[in-house]
C-alpha cells in the first residue's frame, strides 16, 4: 500500500512539473521571436528598408503628360485622378486611402479640405508634392482631392477656375470712330501753318523722335522651369520624404522592441514567481502526503 501511495505522489509531482514547464517554454520561444530570432538581420538595416520603400515613393514620377508646355484648359477632378492619383489610390499603395472607401477617407475628410489641399500640394508621408506630377497646377491638384473625397461621401464643391480679364494686345490702337470712356470728343488736329517766307521745311529740319528710356526698375522675366528640372525637384522631395519615413520606421521598430523586451522580461519574472510558488506548494503537498503515508504504514505495521 505504501508503494501505491509513493507512485501516486511521484505522478502528481511529474504532472505539476510538466504543467509548469509548458508556459516557461512558450515564454522563451516568444522572447527569441521578438529579438529577431526568425528574421534575417540584413533585412532590417536602414539601406535594406530604404531599398524596399523607395520604389513606392518614386512611383509614377516620370511625367506622362504631353511635352507641350503651352496653355491648356485646367483638368477636372476626374481627369486629374485618371492622370496620376489612380496609381496609388486604386491599390492603396504606401498607405494611400483606397478610392471610394468611406471608412478610410472619413477621418481625412473630417480634417477639412484646406488640410488635404496642403498635404496634396506640399507632400505628405510617402506621397510626393502634387503626387509627383509637377505640371499639375494648384487648382488641378485641389480638384483631384475634392473628386476623391466626394467619391467617399464628402459632398464638396469642385474649385472653379479664377476669372481672367481680357487685356488688349501690346501695340494695339483703338479703332476709328470710338469715343473716349468719359464721353468727351478728342480735339481735332491743328492745321499745319506754313512759314512766313513761303518755304516749306525740309525733312532734315524735322526733329527726330527720342527713344523711350528703358525701365531699369522692371525685373527680368522669370524663365520657366523645364520638365527635367521639375521632375528632378519632385524626385528630390520624394527622396527626402523617404528618408524621413525610414528614420521614423527605425525609431518605431526600436521602440516596439524595447517595449516587447520589457513585457517579456516582466512575463518571465512573473512566470518564475508563479513557478516557485507552485513548486513550494507542490513540495508542501508531497511532504504532507509522505507524512500521511508514513503514519498509515506505521498504523498497519502495528
Amino acid at each position: 500500500m505504501s508503494t501505491s501511495h509513493s507512485n501516486k505522489s511521484s505522478q502528481t509531482f511529474k504532472l505539476l512539473v510538466f504543467v509548469l514547464a509548458i508556459p516557461v517554454l512558450l515564454i522563451i520561444i516568444l522572447i527569441r521571436a521578438l529579438n529577431g530570432g526568425g528574421t534575417d538581420p540584413a533585412l532590417m538595416t536602414a539601406e535594406a528598408i530604404e531599398d524596399r520603400i523607395a520604389p513606392i515613393a518614386r512611383y509614377n514620377l516620370v511625367e506622362s503628360a504631353p511635352a507641350d508646355d503651352g496653355p491648356r484648359e485646367p483638368l477636372t477632378g476626374e481627369g486629374v485622378y485618371k492622370r496620376i492619383c489612380f496609381s496609388c489610390h486604386d491599390a492603396g499603395l504606401s498607405g494611400a486611402p483606397l478610392f471610394k472607401d468611406a471608412g478610410a477617407w472619413g477621418p481625412r475628410i473630417a480634417k477639412g479640405k484646406d488640410t488635404l489641399f496642403q498635404h496634396a500640394l506640399g507632400g505628405f508621408n510617402l506621397m510626393p508634392a502634387k503626387g509627383g506630377d509637377a505640371k499639375l497646377s494648384d487648382l488641378e491638384v485641389q480638384r483631384g482631392v475634392v473628386y476623391m473625397a466626394n467619391q467617399a461621401g464628402a459632398g464638396w464643391e469642385e474649385p472653379a477656375a479664377p476669372a481672367t480679364e481680357e487685356k488688349p494686345a501690346e501695340g494695339a490702337t483703338p479703332s476709328e470712330g470710338t469715343a473716349p470712356a468719359d464721353g468727351t470728343t478728342p480735339p481735332a488736329p491743328a492745321e499745319s501753318v506754313a512759314p512766313a517766307d513761303g518755304t516749306s521745311p525740309s525733312a532734315e529740319e524735322k526733329p527726330s523722335e527720342a527713344p523711350a528710356p528703358a525701365d531699369a526698375s522692371a525685373p527680368a522675366p522669370e524663365q520657366p522651369k523645364s520638365s527635367e528640372q521639375k521632375v528632378e525637384e519632385a524626385k528630390d522631395k520624394a527622396v527626402e520624404k523617404t528618408e524621413e519615413a525610414v528614420d521614423s520606421a527605425k525609431d518605431k521598430v526600436d521602440e516596439v522592441k524595447e517595449k516587447a523586451t520589457e513585457k517579456a522580461e516582466e512575463a518571465v519574472d512573473s512566470a518564475k514567481e508563479k513557478y516557485d510558488a507552485m513548486k513550494d506548494a507542490a513540495g508542501d503537498k508531497i511532504d504532507a502526503i509522505k507524512e500521511s503515508t508514513s503514519e498509515k504504514v506505521e498504523t498497519i505495521s502495528q
